[in-house]
C-alpha cells in the first residue's frame, strides 16, 4: 500500500475538487442514516448507528454499532486495506470511544491490485464510555465518521452522525441491538516460519477451509497480489513476503479466511516467526524426481515381498515365453505395473483434493487393507508351496496356471505392485515428498516412473534373450525354488498380521528400557523452554526401515547410553494409524513418509534432520555439536 499511497492521495484530492457537492451532501444527511452517493448523485451506501442500551448511566460503557449497506459493485475497507484504500474511522465529541472492531473481511481482487474489505453489508462496532457527570434525560451524542468507498472509482466521505440515548438512574439494554458480524476464532495451534522470500503458515489441525487465504493485520508484510500456495497434505500456506519491506518481522499476525466461502468463520493468527526448516525437496527438479522414482522402482524388485513374484515370472519366461509373443507379454506386464501405479497416484490426488491428509504409506494405515494384504500373502505362499491350486481370477495374477495368457502377465504386474506396498525404502522418500505436493499431472508422472522402474528387470530379461542364458536350464530345481519362494510370503504375512494387531488394539506403552514418550508439539516446546535436547523418532509399525533402525541402533545400549549422557528427551511419533498432527509435522519438514529423525538443540529454533540411517557415530557427533543459535 505504501508504494501506492502518493498516487492515492493525489486521486483523493482530485475527487474532492471535482465532486464537492457529493461530499457536502454527506455532511448534511439525516443524523441516523446519512447516505453516500456516486458522482451522479445516486445513493450507493446508507449507514446507521445503534446503541446497545436505550438508557444508560453517566460513566457507563456501552457498545455502538455502525452499519453499512452497500449497492452492488461498491465496497469499503478492512483495517488493512491491502494494495490501496483506507479503513473507516469513527470519533466522538463526547466521552471516550474505542477504535473500531472490524469483522472478518473478504479478498477484493482488482488486478493488478488486491484489497481487503466488504461488499453488500457490514457492521463495525466500538465501545463508548460516557462522560461524568451527565444530566438525566434524552441526549444526542455527536459522532463523526470517515470512510472511503470504491467501485470503478473511489470517493472519500466525511459524515456527521448522532447517537440518541437517555441518561437515567439505571441501565436499560436495547433488545434490538444485534450487530451482525463474522469474527474469526483465535487459535494457538497455528505456527509460522519464514525465509528470505516467503512465510510458511502451518494451519490448525482442525481447519476446514477449502481455499485458505492469509490477510495480514498490517500493511507492508506480504505481497498482497501474489498467489498463496496451499498444500493440503501439510495444511501449510506459502505466502510471498513484501519485497519492498525494509524490516524483518518477528511475528505473523492476521486472519486466515476461506476465499471460496468468505462468510465461513476463519482463524485469527498471531504467532512467532521461526526460521524456515530447509525442505529436502526444495531443490528437487521434476527431472531429478523422475530419476529417483525410477531408481526406487528398481529397488522395489529386491524387496522380500516382490522378489518371489518377479522370480516366478522370470521362471515362467524361461519355460514358456519364447518367440514373438515375448514382447507381447512384456508389454502386458509393464502395463500392469504402470496402470496400478497410475491408479494409486490418481487416488492419492483425488483424496488430497477432497481434503484428506495423506502421506506415502497411507494405505497401510487402513486395517482393512492390511488384513486383506496379509490374507493374500498367505494364499500366495500356499500356492507357491503347492498346498492349494487356485484357478479363475487368481491365475491371472501371475500364478503358475495358464502361463501363456497375456492377462497372466498383466495380472503379474498388478500383483507385483500390490505386494510391494509394504516394502517402502528410504530412496522413495524424496520422490514421494515431491510427488505428493505437486499438481495431479506431475504426481501421476512420478508414479508412472515408479512403475516403469519396477518393470525394467522383466523388460531387460525379455528384450535381451541372451541374459536368460545366465539362468540354469529348466528342470526339477524350478519346483524346489518355487516352494522356497513361499517362505518370504509367509514371513510377510506374519509381519502384516503384527501390524494389524498394532492398529486394532489400544496403543501399547513405549518399552520401559527405551525411555520413549509419545511425541507432541507441546512436549517439544516445553523441553526447548527448559533448554533440554530432544530426539524425535517418526516411525510406523509397517515401516520395515523404521523397525530395523530402532532394533539395531536407537534401542541399543550404546545409543541409549549416549542419549542418557546428554540428557536427551526421547519422543516417538507413531504413524501406524492415521494421525493428522504427525502428517502435518512430516510435511513441515519436507517429508511425506517415515522414517524421519529430528534433533532439537537448546537455543536453536529449528531441528536438525538426521540421516535415515542415524548410526551411533552420527548421533554422537550431532549431540556433541556446539549449541550455537542458527
Amino acid at each position: 500500500m505504501r508504494r501506492l499511497l502518493p498516487l492515492f492521495l493525489l486521486l483523493v484530492c482530485l475527487f474532492t475538487a471535482i465532486v464537492p457537492a457529493g461530499v457536502a451532501q454527506l455532511a448534511e444527511s439525516p443524523p441516523l442514516s446519512p447516505n453516500a452517493t456516486d458522482i451522479n448523485g445516486n445513493t450507493v451506501i446508507t449507514t446507521q448507528l445503534s446503541a446497545s442500551h436505550n438508557q444508560a448511566t453517566a460513566g457507563q460503557t456501552i457498545d455502538v454499532a455502525w452499519q453499512f449497506k452497500l449497492a452492488p459493485t461498491w465496497h469499503v475497507y478492512w483495517q488493512n486495506a491491502g494494495d490501496s484504500g483506507l479503513p473507516p474511522s469513527l470519533s466522538s465529541a463526547m466521552g471516550t470511544l474505542s477504535p473500531l472492531t472490524f469483522p472478518q473481511p473478504e479478498v477484493i481482487s482488482l488486478p493488478p491490485l488486491t484489497n481487503y474489505g466488504y461488499h453488500k453489508q457490514v457492521t463495525f462496532t466500538a465501545s463508548l464510555t460516557l462522560p461524568t457527570p451527565l444530566a438525566e434525560g434524552p441526549l444526542e451524542i455527536p459522532l463523526s465518521g470517515n470512510f472511503l468507498y470504491c467501485s470503478d472509482i473511489c470517493m472519500p466521505a466525511t459524515v456527521a452522525l448522532s447517537l440518541p440515548i437517555t441518561i437515567g438512574a439505571e441501565s436499560i439494554p436495547n433488545p434490538a441491538f444485534k450487530p451482525q458480524q463474522v469474527l474469526p476464532v483465535a487459535t494457538t495451534q497455528a505456527s509460522a516460519s519464514m525465509d528470505a522470500n516467503h512465510f510458511t503458515l502451518q494451519l490448525p489441525t482442525t481447519h476446514t477451509l477449502a481455499k485458505p487465504w492469509f490477510i495480514p493485520a498490517q500493511d507492508g508484510v506480504i505481497d498482497d497480489s501474489a498467489p498463496q500456495d496451499y498444500s493440503r497434505l501439510g495444511r501449510s500456506l506459502s505466502i510471498a513476503r513484501d519485497s519492498q519491506s525494509q524490516t524483518s518481522p518477528t511475528t505473523l499476525e492476521g486472519i486466515v479466511i476461506d476465499e471460496a466461502n468468505p462468510q465461513q468463520v476463519g482463524y485469527n493468527i498471531n504467532t512467532v516467526l521461526t526460521p524456515a526448516v530447509v525442505n529436502p525437496t526444495a531443490s528437487l527438479t521434476f527431472a531429478t524426481a523422475l530419476g529417483f522414482a525410477f531408481l526406487a522402482g528398481l529397488i522395489l524388485n529386491l524387496m522380500p515381498c516382490v522378489l518371489p513374484v518377479l522370480a516366478l515370472k522370470v521362471l515362467s519366461l524361461v519355460k514358456h515365453h519364447h518367440g514373438p509373443r515375448r514382447q507381447l507379454h512384456t508389454m502386458a506386464y509393464t502395463f500392469g505395473t504402470l496402470g496400478t501405479f497410475a491408479a494409486l497416484g490418481l487416488m492419492v490426488s483425488a483424496l488430497q483434493a477432497a481434503g484428506y491428509q495423506l502421506g506415502w504409506g497411507f494405505h497401510l494405515q487402513n486395517p482393512v487393507f492390511v488384513g486383506v494384504l496379509a490374507g493374500l500373502m498367505v494364499v500366495l505362499g500356499l500356492q507357491f508351496w503347492g498346498v492349494i491350486h487356485l484357478g479363475g481370477a487368481l491365475t491371472r495374477l501371475g500364478l503358475p496356471h495358464n502361463p501363456q495368457s497375456v492377462w497372466n502377465s498383466f495380472g503379474t504386474g498388478v500383483l507385483a505392485v500390490v505386494v510391494a506396498t509394504p516394502c517402502t525404502v528410504p530412496f522413495m522418500g524424496g520422490a514421494m515428498a515431491y510427488a505428493l505436493t505437486q499438481p495431479t499431472g506431475t504426481t501421476l508422472a512420478i508414479f508412472l516412473m515408479l512403475g516403469l522402474g519396477m518393470a525394467t528387470p522383466f523388460i531387460a530379461f525379455t528384450l535381451l534373450p541372451q541374459s536368460l542364458k545366465l539362468l540354469p536350464k529348466p528342470g526339477r530345481w524350478m519346483h524346489t525354488f518355487q516352494r522356497a519362494l513361499a517362505l518370504p510370503m509367509f514371513a510377510t504375512a506374519l509381519w502384516l498380521l503384527w501390524v494389524l494387531m498394532q492398529q486394532i488394539s489400544p496403543p501399547a506403552p513405549p518399552p520401559a528400557n527405551a525411555n520413549w514418550q509419545p511425541w507432541s508439539v507441546e512436549k517439544v516446546a516445553q523441553a526447548q523452554a527448559n533448554r533440554q535436547k530432544v530426539f524425535v523418532d517418526f516411525t510406523a509399525s509397517w515401516c520395515i526401515t523404521c523397525k530395523v533402525v530402532e532394533a539395531t541402533i536407537l534401542n541399543t545400549h550404546a545409543a541409549q547410553s549416549l542419549f542418557k549422557q546428554h540428557n536427551v528427551l526421547l519422543l516417538r511419533a507413531d504413524w501406524t494409524r492415521q494421525d493428522a498432527n504427525i502428517s502435518a509435522e512430516l510435511a513441515k519438514h519436507g517429508r511425506q513418509g517415515v522414517p524421519l529423525y529430528l534433533l532439537y538443540q537448546p537455543g536453536q529454533t529449528s531441528p536438525q534432520i538426521l540421516p535415515q540411517i542415524p548410526t551411533v557415530p552420527i548421533l554422537r557427533e550431532a549431540l556433541d555439536a556446539t549449541n550455537k543459535p542458527k
